[in-house]
C-alpha cells in the first residue's frame, strides 16, 4: 500500500520575524552602514536646530530660553541693505557659469576621454587630470596669485613679451569671474569625470557592435549610444548642481578677493562669514544663510521637476 504524503501549508512569516530575518541576512552591510548613519545625524540633522537663530535676537550667553524672539526682523534688515542684489546676483553669477561651463566641460572631457584607445595614455591623463584635485584651496590660489603677478607672473611677462601690458588680474573686478571659473575648471575637471566613466562602463557593448555593423563611427557611437545611455547620470548630476546654485567657494572667493573687487566678488557666503565671525552678528549671519539656502532649495525642486516632466528622469 502506498503512502502518500501530505504537504503541510506553512503559515507565512508575520512581519516582525520576517523583518528580523532580513536584518539578519544583511547585518554586515548594516554595520558598515552605521558610520555613516551616524555622521549624518550628529553632523547634518542635529545642527538644524541651529537654523532657528535666525528668529531670535540670539546670545552665546543667554542662549535660547534668554534671548528675545524677533521672527523675521534679521531677514526685513538685510533685504533693506543697499547692497542685498549685489551680493545675490554675485552668488548666482558665479553659479550660472559653472552650469554652463564646468559642467560639460566635465561631461564632454569623460566622452573624449573613453574614446582614447591607449591605455598607458589614459591612465596618465587620468592620473594627471585627477591631481588638481588634491591640492588645498590655499594652494590654488597661492599658485593663481604666483602666475597673475603683474611683474614676475608667468602670465604676465607673456603678454608683455607679446607687446602687451602688465594686467593686474587680482586688482580688477571684471577678471573675478573668469578666473574664479577657470580654476574651478582646471581643478575639479578630471574628479568630475569619474562618476561618469562609471556609467559609461556599463553601457551594453552590444549595442556599439551592432553600431559598427550599420557603419556607425566612432563620433557616431559617442553622440547616438554612449550620450544617450548616460542621459539619466548626466540629469541627476545637473539636478544636484542647480540645486546648490547658491553654493559657491566660500574659501575661494575669501583668498581671491580684494576691497576694490567687492563689487563683483562679495557674495553671500563671503559676507555671511564677515558679518557673522567678524562682527559676531550669529544670528542676522544665520538668517542671511537660511536666505541663501531656501533659494538653492526652490531651484533644486524647479529643476527636478523639469527633468522629470523632460527626460522621464528625477531624484525624487
Amino acid at each position: 500500500m502506498r503512502t502518500v504524503a501530505v504537504k503541510k501549508n506553512r503559515l507565512p512569516d508575520s512581519p516582525k520575524s520576517s523583518l528580523i530575518k532580513r536584518f539578519r541576512k544583511s547585518a554586515f552591510l548594516i554595520v558598515l552602514f552605521f558610520p555613516a548613519l551616524i555622521y549624518y545625524i550628529l553632523f547634518k540633522y542635529v545642527p538644524m536646530w541651529g537654523v532657528s537663530i535666525a528668529f531670535y535676537k540670539y546670545s552665546i550667553y543667554k542662549g535660547f530660553a534668554g534671548s528675545k524672539f524677533v521672527g523675521l526682523q534679521h531677514f526685513k534688515v538685510f533685504f533693506n541693505s543697499p547692497d542685498w542684489w549685489q551680493y545675490t546676483k554675485n552668488t548666482f553669477a558665479l553659479g550660472i557659469q559653472s552650469c554652463l561651463i564646468s559642467f560639460p566641460l566635465t561631461i564632454l572631457f569623460a566622452l573624449l576621454l573613453n574614446e582614447v584607445r591607449g591605455v598607458r595614455f589614459k591612465k596618465i591623463t587620468q592620473t594627471v587630470s585627477y591631481l588638481p584635485h588634491f591640492l588645498s584651496t590655499v594652494v590654488v590660489v597661492s599658485l593663481m596669485q604666483s602666475l597673475c603677478d603683474p611683474t614676475t607672473g608667468a602670465i604676465n611677462q607673456i603678454i608683455s613679451a607679446l607687446g602687451g601690458s602688465p594686467i593686474y588680474f587680482f586688482t580688477e573686478g571684471k577678471w573675478f569671474r573668469p578666473l574664479y571659473e577657470i580654476s574651478a575648471v582646471w581643478q575639479g575637471l578630471g574628479w568630475g569625470t569619474i562618476i561618469y566613466l562609471a556609467a559609461i562602463s556599463a553601457v551594453d557593448p552590444g549595442l556599439y557592435e551592432a553600431a559598427r555593423l550599420d557603419g556607425a563611427g566612432r563620433w557616431r557611437q559617442m553622440w547616438s549610444i554612449t550620450l544617450p545611455s548616460i542621459l539619466p547620470t548626466v540629469s541627476t548630476m545637473f539636478i544636484m548642481k542647480i540645486g546648490n546654485i547658491m553654493g559657491d567657494s566660500m574659501e575661494k572667493v575669501l583668498l581671491m578677493q580684494h576691497p576694490v573687487t567687492y563689487q563683483y566678488s562679495q557674495t553671500i557666503s563671503t559676507y555671511t562669514y564677515n558679518v557673522g565671525m567678524t562682527q559676531n552678528k550669529f544670528d542676522y549671519s544665520t538668517a542671511i544663510n537660511l536666505f541663501s539656502n531656501m533659494i538653492n532649495l526652490v531651484f533644486l525642486f524647479g529643476a527636478n521637476w523639469i527633468s522629470k516632466k523632460l527626460t522621464d528622469n528625477s531624484i525624487f
